[in-house]
């Protein structure tokens, strides 16, 4: 049913807590996975743009795809940039992918929050 996943990720204990289930129908349904981190602009410093804590996030979320492949789980990391906002661009790289499904964790507020 779900021949790709997109695992929307920043990198943050939040965004992991939602890999078991990744990991799970990933296995039922004997899906790829690609981890997706989008490079969110949060300043500039003179013309370069400034990315928060980007090589550790990046190493991090590489770090769990490469467990997912040690696991037996076709995964892969991919990196989604542009001018949008971050649901925009974690969508558009989805649609890229052909991914049937995006997880993505949440704060635990419930929908009225």
């Amino acid at each position: 049913m779900f021949e790709t996943i997109v695992w929307a990720t920043d990198g943050s204990d939040l965004a992991e807590s939602v890999l078991p289930y990744v990991r799970e129908l990933a296995r039922l349904h004997d899906s790829r996975i690609v981890a997706v981190h989008v490079n969110e602009l949060v300043g500039r410093f003179a013309s370069a743009p400034m990315l928060p804590d980007e090589p550790e996030m990046r190493e991090r979320i590489q770090q769990r795809v490469s467990e997912l492949t040690a696991d037996g789980f076709d995964a892969s990391f991919e990196l989604a940039s542009g001018t949008g906002s971050v649901p925009e661009l974690i969508s558009s790289k989805a649609r890229e992918l052909g991914a049937d499904l995006i997880v993505v964790g949440t704060h635990g507020h419930g929908g009225i929050a």
